[in-house]
């Protein structure tokens, strides 16, 4: 009859000795089998010595998948083809893209016993560059991490358009310009461009749905050329009762009501960007240095030929304009909530607009990654 599977060499007087050359043997007379395996012998026999080992190593290698995506959140989960999967631990978390992981005992992690099944992520901001991180350890034996990029969604997105064929949506999108200035639409951009301060040059595209007093983010994605003379005017609000349409600087200005621009200009203006609305009493009002002022200070020391978003925010009866960097995960600037009451003759007739609506005055061409609304 066989005899029970010795599983250390302490088990066995002499054992030691003999396997490292130094064999009593008046205690230790020799075995019929050494079997060394990880696990139990399927035929074992008198006389077998059977010592069981465990192959320890790092976790394999493993990528996590990012699911159930919304704007803001998603779920992660981790399937390693590691054989000892079962023992393993993790800690995950999701950063800004450009963020980096923290070491790994830092607190921040959420741990999980295991991510075959999805965990779920939750604080995420719409339309945003992340990484979700995860760490996977075997006990003392060593830790492996791997990420995962993603984009959230758009918070119920009415539309975004990447403008990624090759001509505008009429559906979404009317026009306006004088002769010599193009709008193209090139597979990957929206261009307006030919902007200049002679008349005849101006170019403009505008969201046939007017801007509706409820609660609403437009986000535009755009950048200014790198020089020239005037202002690239990423996102203005026009208020008329019809289509907007190119006309004069002095027509053009009892329209406004809202503006976001950035200075091109050679000189200390260069990549300033301003933020400024109408105010009721007919005065125009700048963001600047955390606050509503007078018109003459910028809001955002930025740079031209560099993407970034401009969000306004609108509710039924306030609204407010952020800046953020091009993947969304930068916030440059906040101003604080506008009640509509407060805004210039504030009726309905309100147009989103992108480009130069002034056919005698100084602004510049732009170029257009997005826009959305949601």
């Amino acid at each position: 009859m066989a005899q029970p599977p010795i599983r250390s060499t302490a088990d066995v007087p002499g054992l030691t000795d003999a396997l490292s050359g130094k064999a009593d043997d008046s205690r230790f007379v020799g075995f019929t089998r050494l079997i060394i395996a990880e696990s139990e012998p399927a035929d074992p026999q008198d006389g077998d010595v059977w010592l069981q080992y465990e192959v320890n190593h790092a976790p394999a290698a493993f990528t996590p998948t990012v699911g159930s995506i919304t704007d803001t959140g998603c779920t992660i989960t981790a399937v390693t083809t590691d054989p000892d999967a079962d023992s393993l631990t993790y800690k995950y978390q999701v950063l800004p893209a450009a963020t980096a992981a923290p070491a790994a005992d830092d607190a921040s992690w959420a741990t999980a016993a295991a991510l075959t099944s999805p965990q779920a992520v939750t604080g995420l901001t719409q339309l945003t560059s992340y990484k979700a991180h995860v760490l996977a350890t075997d006990g003392e034996l060593g830790t492996v991490g791997s990420s995962a990029s993603f984009d959230t969604a758009a918070a119920t997105t009415l539309f975004l358009d990447d403008f990624d064929d090759s001509s505008l949506d009429s559906v979404l999108w009317g026009t306006s310009k004088t002769a010599t200035p193009t709008i193209t639409e090139s597979g990957t951009t929206l261009a307006i461009a030919g902007n200049t301060a002679s008349a005849n040059d101006a170019a403009l595209v505008y969201l046939k749905d007017k801007v509706l007093r409820e609660a609403t983010t437009y986000t535009v994605k755009a950048q200014s050329p790198d020089s020239g003379t005037g202002d690239a005017m990423f996102l203005s609000i026009l208020q008329k009762a019809t289509a907007p349409a190119i006309d004069t600087a002095a027509n053009i200005n009892n329209q406004l009501r809202l503006v976001v621009l950035q200075n091109v200009n050679d000189g200390v203006q260069k990549g300033r960007v301003w933020v400024y609305y109408k105010t009721s009493g007919g005065t125009w009002t700048c963001w600047s240095s955390g606050t509503w002022n007078t018109l003459g200070a910028y809001a955002y020391q930025g740079a031209n030929a560099t993407y970034y978003r401009a969000v306004l925010e609108t509710t039924s009866t306030q609204f407010r304009i952020l800046l953020k960097s091009a993947d969304g995960t930068t916030t440059h600037l906040t101003t604080a909530w506008v009640d509509w009451t407060t805004v210039c003759a504030n009726t309905d007739d309100m147009y989103l607009i992108c480009g130069d609506p002034y056919n005698n005055a100084n602004a510049r061409d732009l170029t257009i990654d997005f826009i959305s609304k949601a």
